[in-house]
């Protein structure tokens, strides 16, 4: 993966994916000081039961329940720009 190289301000990521595990994907950045600015979306179906059996996440993490509401990223990602947090 190339997130190291391409610094992203926003990681939005499923917690299941063929051939990835998610949840080790999300804890690896999280324990890494070069992403501690970075915004981790986490999607998923899983109930918050589901995820803690798998051991949680992060604090940071923000869950977001399949179906995926896109008027919400959308007004997420509205309110980072705004807020300057991303640049356009």
């Amino acid at each position: 993966m190339e997130i190291g190289s391409l610094r992203p301000h926003v990681l939005l990521t499923d917690l299941m994916m063929p051939g990835v595990d998610g949840f080790d994907l999300v804890a690896t950045l999280d324990r890494d000081p070069a992403f501690s600015s970075l915004l981790i979306l986490a999607i998923t179906s899983l109930s918050p039961e589901d995820i803690q059996v798998k051991g949680g996440l992060p604090e940071r993490v923000q869950v977001l329940k399949k179906p995926l509401n896109l008027a919400w990223l959308q007004g997420y990602f509205s309110a980072l720009v705004a807020q300057r947090r991303l640049t356009v």
